[in-house]
């Protein structure tokens, strides 16, 4: 196996990435752009995770969202496959860290990588392998994705295709590389996880089809043993990420029917497109998370290969794809949702509010990813199995240039902002000196509300910012799950503790302007003040000793 077209198409996703994100935002110390969109979750669980003490499972977040069940990095979507690799490094990492750009980076050289591999299962030129792993690069759904770097990890996808599409009748099953792959993506994220796990069920199902024939028993139960270990291993990343810390109604995501995937989403651009008009959706969740635009470059791809297939009757080797096609079709059919939309109209509607109640994967939109890339992948197989590897190679630079060409407002649109001045500025950084003298003499922000108790003082960033920079908790934060009574019981005690004057010499309060009258009244040994424009009460005592460094009023 040649390396060089393989990482070639690895170094293709690493250029085409910094190309338009720029090197800025691989920088570990460069910290202010993740300050913006779902960014700043991930960055704020990992910049206080970093600095607690180990907690079980390993991924509970103690000091974040609220006390006494905080949350978990799985939760933040903090990537737990790189935060518990760099926890134990923390004293040693610059203060801050944030390791989002490089991950997104690793993504899109991945994603070449794993496509040139896929293409050595079907030609032996290099050419045409590295072209294959750009055409996986190019994929829209892929750098529309940036905004959530756990959910870039499409590489993941092509990684389960090459297992399975590499898999001949009577080969050794890659239980090494499946259970490797279950650990990787159980750490990762869970959409992802459950898509990877049905690719490699299709995979088990394939394989026991060929040793159908076989009478040992032993024979016809390894292919499910190798799934059920590559499950439950992933389900042990899960736990290890603190995924089973929220259960019941509160997994369910609201959203079932609005963030789902058009009919038409293959060919609706939604603003990508320089050729393609759009085509009006039927929920504005659809524009985003149901984005599956191929682009013309890979629309075309699909259309020669479709037209090889029909015209070249030429045998190429067989992949047994029956289960594989019936998998994708099944998770497409789930990517529609129970509310089924062609382009603005609603051709069938089975909502229900069981439905909602259940709905752990209510971002339905996103399961269509395997069939897509099962789709480029047979149609890649088709170009390189039925023409000669010129005339494939030749064909594949075509589709990249329409793809290029296509997407070119998309690109510029992207390039534009990451390369911007106001991208790698955060307007609500830390200002006033008086945190760090303040800071070090306390154990707690609390927030008099944070935002899941009501009206806050300050949105969530600056306070989790400040928190994970000095070693301290804090009461607020996003999070993609949370038990809801435990919310409602921890924002019935601290109105409670409000109400009594209940303060402590170890927390800073950030009090939101329409409670601080009552606090003061309930709690009179507080000063209060202003720092960076939000009212903040201590008490008189803690006060005492910070109060010549940086007195404020």
């Amino acid at each position: 196996m040649r390396r060089w077209p393989l990482l070639a198409a690895l170094a293709f996703g690493a250029v085409f990435f910094l190309w338009i994100a720029g090197p800025g935002v691989v920088s570990p110390t460069s910290v202010d752009w993740t300050m913006k969109s779902d960014w700043r979750i991930h960055f704020l669980g990992w910049h206080i995770f970093r600095g607690e003490p180990w907690a079980w499972p390993p991924g509970r977040l103690v000091g974040y969202y609220h006390a006494p069940t905080g949350t978990s990095i799985g939760y933040t979507d903090s990537l737990p496959l790189v935060a518990f690799v760099l926890k134990p490094l923390s004293g040693a990492l610059p203060m801050p860290f944030q390791y989002l750009g490089l991950w997104l980076l690793a993504c899109f050289a991945l994603q070449g990588y794993f496509g040139a591999r896929l293409a050595q299962l079907w030609t032996t030129s290099p050419a045409a392998q590295f072209f294959t792993g750009a055409v996986f690069v190019l994929t829209p759904t892929l750098l529309n994705r940036a905004p959530h770097p756990a959910l870039c990890a499409h590489w993941t996808l092509l990684w389960a295709l090459l297992l399975s599409f590499r898999y001949r009748p009577g080969d050794a099953l890659p239980y090494r590389s499946m259970l490797a792959l279950g650990l990787v993506i159980g750490l990762v994220h869970p959409y992802l996880a459950v898509m990877v796990l049905a690719v490699l069920t299709a995979f088990v199902a394939r394989a026991l089809l060929a040793r159908n024939r076989d009478g040992r028993l032993q024979s016809r139960m390894e292919p499910v043993l190798a799934l059920l270990m590559t499950a439950g291993i992933t389900a042990a990343g899960w736990w290890a990420s603190g995924m089973f810390l929220v259960s019941g109604e509160s997994m369910a995501r609201t959203g079932l029917g609005y963030f789902s995937m058009n009919l038409l989403a293959p060919v609706t651009p939604s603003g990508w497109s320089s050729w393609m008009p759009d085509i009006a959706v039927g929920a504005g969740g659809q524009t985003f998370e149901g984005l599956q635009y191929f682009g013309a470059g890979l629309l075309l791809l699909v259309v020669l290969a479709a037209v090889l297939a029909l015209t070249l009757r030429r045998r190429a080797p067989g992949l047994g794809v029956g289960p594989l096609l019936v998998i994708c079709l099944a998770l497409a059919l789930y990517a529609l949702s129970p509310r089924v939309t062609f382009a603005d109209r609603v051709v069938l509607d089975y909502s229900s509010p069981v439905l909602d109640r259940v709905a752990i994967f209510g971002v339905t939109g996103r399961f269509f990813w395997p069939a897509a890339y099962a789709l480029l992948a047979l149609a890649a197989r088709t170009m390189l199995t039925r023409l000669p590897a010129p005339i494939a190679t030749a064909l594949l630079v075509i589709v990249i240039g329409v793809q290029i060409l296509d997407l070119r407002p998309a690109y510029a649109e992207r390039y534009a902002l990451a390369h911007s001045k106001a991208f790698h500025e955060w307007p609500g950084a830390p200002r006033s000196p008086v945190w760090t003298a303040a800071l070090p003499h306390y154990d707690h922000l609390v927030l008099f509300p944070p935002l899941q108790c009501g009206p806050a003082p300050v949105l969530f960033e600056l306070p989790a910012y400040l928190a994970g920079l000095h070693g301290l908790t804090v009461n607020v934060g996003e999070v993609a799950r949370s038990n809801e009574g435990d919310r409602a019981r921890y924002c019935d005690q601290l109105e409670r503790d409000l109400a009594a004057g209940r303060v402590d010499d170890r927390s800073m309060y950030l009090v939101h302007p329409a409670n601080e009258a009552r606090l003061r009244a309930a709690a009179p040994a507080l000063v209060c003040g202003t720092i960076d424009d939000i009212r903040t009460c201590v008490t008189v005592s803690s006060y005492q000793a910070w109060r010549d460094a940086a007195p404020f009023n």
